[in-house]
């Protein structure tokens, strides 16, 4: 749907974010957006990540929204772990 709008769209699996958005910030791009949904969300805020950051989690986090970066969290839906695979909205 994005690129039907003009947009760019790269789709990867990297999952340190704010390197990508340090990768990207090199270029001249007007607006970088990064889509992702609630569970990446959850994976990107998990502190192991940024263990070899001297800020952690916080300085992740400013490399992560420069100046028009945005984010765009989609919802998604997640078993209750039982076998009747009940679904619960995050």
């Amino acid at each position: 749907m994005l690129n039907d709008i003009g947009q760019n769209v790269m789709i990867s699996g990297f999952k340190e974010y704010y390197k990508l958005v340090d990768f990207f910030s090199q270029f001249k791009i007007k607006n970088l957006r990064i889509v992702m949904g609630v569970p990446i969300l959850e994976k990107v805020m998990d502190k192991r990540y940024y263990e070899n950051l001297k800020g952690g989690i916080l300085q992740a986090m400013g490399m992560l929204f420069p100046q028009k970066m945005k984010l765009y969290i989609y919802p998604t839906l997640k078993t209750d772990g039982k076998e009747n695979g009940r679904f619960k909205k995050y």
